[in-house]
C-alpha cells in the first residue's frame, strides 16, 4: 500500500485546475484495451472514484479488489464480437456466441438471430458517438440467457466493467 497523490475522476472539475478531458478519455480506452488485450487482466470495478488524475492527467487505478482474467480464447472472442457487430454478420454473431456458450436446450437458431437483427438494427443506426457499446454487449449476453445459452462469467464481468469505463 502507498498513498498516491491524485484526485479522482470524479472530482477534477472542483481541483481547479485544468485538465485535458478528451486525453483523460483516451487513456482510459487505451488502459482498457491494454488490460484486455495485452495483459489478459483487468480491473472488474473501475468506476470513477477507482481512477485517480495524476499531474499531468496521468491516470492511475486503485482498488484492485475486483479482477477479472482474459485467456487468450477469450481475447480472441471478443475481437471476433467486435468485428461481427461492426459488420453487422448477424449469423457469425449467432454462431460465435452459441459457440463460446453452453446450450442448456435445442436452440432455435433462426429465433436467435431474429433477435441479434433487432438488437444491431436499435444500436447501429446510431451515430457512433450514441452506441453505448457495454449495453449492447450486456443485451448481446441477455439475448444468449432468453434462448437459453448460458455464457462464461468472463463475459458478463467484462461487460460490467467495458460499460463502467464507457460511463
Amino acid at each position: 500500500m502507498e498513498f498516491i497523490d491524485g484526485v479522482k475522476l470524479s472530482r477534477i472539475d472542483d481541483d481547479g485546475r485544468p485538465h485535458d478531458k478528451r486525453g483523460i478519455a483516451h487513456a482510459i480506452v487505451e488502459a482498457w484495451y491494454r488490460m484486455v488485450f495485452e495483459d489478459g487482466l483487468f480491473h472488474a470495478d473501475p468506476h470513477p472514484g477507482n481512477l485517480l488524475v495524476l499531474p499531468g492527467d496521468r491516470l492511475a487505478l486503485l482498488d484492485y479488489g475486483l479482477v477479472g482474467r482474459v485467456p487468450p480464447t477469450v481475447q480472441d472472442t471478443l475481437a471476433l464480437l467486435t468485428i461481427g457487430i461492426s459488420m453487422k454478420d448477424v449469423g457469425g454473431l449467432a454462431r460465435l456466441i452459441y459457440k463460446v456458450g453452453t446450450p442448456e436446450d435445442r436452440v432455435s437458431m433462426s429465433g436467435f438471430r431474429q433477435e441479434i437483427q433487432g438488437l444491431l438494427d436499435r444500436y447501429l443506426n446510431l451515430d457512433l458517438r450514441d452506441i453505448d457499446t457495454g449495453s449492447l454487449i450486456a443485451e448481446l449476453l441477455d439475448v444468449a440467457l432468453r434462448h437459453r445459452i448460458k455464457v462464461r462469467s468472463e463475459y458478463a464481468l467484462l461487460a460490467k466493467a467495458g460499460g463502467t469505463i464507457e460511463g
